[in-house]
Order: C-alpha cells, then structure tokens, then sequence
C-alpha cells in the first residue's frame, strides 16, 4: 500500500512543466489529429462524446505520457546513459562544439608559405605576384577537420540514437516508471521532479 501510495504521490506531485518535452508533446498532437481527422463517420454518434472518449480510446498513450518523466529521468541519472551522450544537454553540446571551431578559426596559430601566381595587367602584360597563405594541412586545417569529424559523430549520436532511445524510453514508460520511482526515491532525486513549496 506504502509503494501504490509513492507511485500516485510521484504523478500528482511532479512538476508539471516536466510534460513540455518534444516527444510527449509529438505523441499527445499526433494522437489529436488523427482521432479528430476520423470523427465524421461517428457524427451521429456526437461530437462532445467522441471527444470526452478520447481518453478511452488512447489510455495507454496517456499512460506512456505520465509516466515518461519519471522513466526519462531515471534513465538518464543511469551510468551507462552518461557515458555514452554527458551529463550536458543536446543544446549545450552543439553550442559548445560549434563555439570550439569558430576558436579554432580564430585563435589557432597555423604556417605560413610564400605562393606565387601570374596577373594580368590593365597593359596587358603578365606579371608574376608572391603572397603569404596557409599551408595546406596546416595546424589550423587538422584542427579544424578533427571539429568537424567530431561535430558530425556528435549530430549523428546525439539526433539519431538519442532520440530512438527516448522513443523506446516512452513505449515501455510504464514499466520504466514501476521501476524508476523506488529507484529516484532510493538516491534521493525524486524530489527534484516534484513542486517544491516555494513553486507551489
């Protein structure tokens, strides 16, 4: 009874605004539109009561929405979760990796050799001209190539199998979250899902 009680405890006393994530939102506006597009073959039916069992019809999705955050969070505190993608957000990231290159493009130092080339003049002669230029696969290059690789692995980890296992996290929500509050609760960061007395 103690353990049916946390579980209710942790749904009604999450912060709410812990729902406004991408992929609940995705799922609860894609389940809208395609359950409102299909309403007209129950016109007879009524409009009001097609909408008030909307609920009914999609309990399991609104399942996998309410227990997501604490799922979601539970995975994400897990070791192997940290390992792979941080402890910093997808936001963060990218700003720091696309902050890392224009540095580099600024401040790292690079070689310097004379090249020549041949101009054209208003007389109509060719003239032979030096000028200073970056060696090819200089400092500066390698760096900037080794950004870019590590940006693009980065995009590829971080949009891709990030999200696929956040999908995953949201279909199995429900067994995920049997799992996670005891858990949450255990380590102490359950109370950093639920409103605090001052956000009350």
């Amino acid at each position: 009874m103690d353990l049916l009680m946390k579980y209710l405890n942790a749904i009604k006393n999450i912060k709410k605004r812990r729902y406004l994530t991408l992929l609940p939102i995705f799922m609860i506006s894609g389940s809208i539109w395609s359950y409102w597009v299909n309403w007209r073959p129950y016109y007879d039916f009524g409009v009001i009561k097609y909408i008030l069992f909307y609920p009914i019809v999609h309990w399991l999705l609104i399942l996998c929405v309410l227990c997501y955050p604490h799922a979601n969070y539970w995975i994400q505190t897990t070791w192997l979760y940290n390992k792979i993608f941080g402890n910093l957000s997808f936001l963060n990231q990218t700003f720091f990796g696309f902050s890392r290159l224009l540095e580099i493009d600024k401040n790292t130092p690079d070689e310097y050799v004379t090249r020549e080339t041949y101009l054209r003049g208003t007389d109509g002669r060719i003239y032979r001209s030096t000028y200073l230029a970056e060696a090819r696969g200089g400092k500066r290059h390698k760096a900037r190539n080794k950004q870019i690789n590590y940006m693009a692995i980065f995009i590829l980890k971080d949009i891709f199998i990030r999200y696929l296992i956040h999908a995953g996290i949201f279909m199995i929500s429900p067994l995920l979250f049997l799992i996670a509050v005891p858990r949450l609760d255990k380590k102490g960061y359950l109370k950093s899902l639920e409103n605090s007395k001052a956000h009350i």
